[in-house]
């Protein structure tokens, strides 16, 4: 008959191996990485008129390893076609690929002129509204 004592320290072996593989797994996490640049993240977006959600997903879609001076300049590029793309818009209701809002409709098609890749705008969309939803 199997002891029941030798079963607790495979158990708690288990639980630690368990504990440390999520921890290391979340420090991987460029979502979280990207989520401690809030501050410089707010700035960045009171200077450029524009959401700070929006901001952070465009760190996401240039990446961690690019300077603040790229991402400004993402930023920067980003809001000038966002503004172009109102001032356009001003007054019409037409609702782009499908979107829920003119305002989302406005979003997506200056992200598709920033990133060019269809892949990377879908996920900058996500991550927006993923990044909105922390405040």
């Amino acid at each position: 008959m199997p002891s029941r004592r030798g079963s607790w320290p495979a158990l708690i072996a288990l639980a630690a191996a368990f504990v440390l593989l999520f921890y290391w797994q979340r420090s991987r996490s460029t979502f979280l990485r990207i989520e401690l640049e809030r501050p410089e993240a707010a700035q960045l977006a009171k200077r450029a008129g524009i959401d700070v959600a929006d901001v952070l997903a465009l760190r996401d879609m240039i990446g961690l390893e690019a300077s603040v001076a790229d991402w400004r300049g993402v930023v920067a590029d980003f809001s000038g076609k966002l503004k172009h793309l109102r001032s356009e818009q001003t007054g019409s209701k037409r609702d782009v690929r499908g979107a829920r809002s003119p305002v989302t409709a406005e979003i997506s098609l200056a992200a598709s002129l920033v990133a060019q890749d269809p892949l990377a705008v879908r996920r900058f969309l996500l991550l927006r509204e993923r990044f909105g939803a922390r405040r």
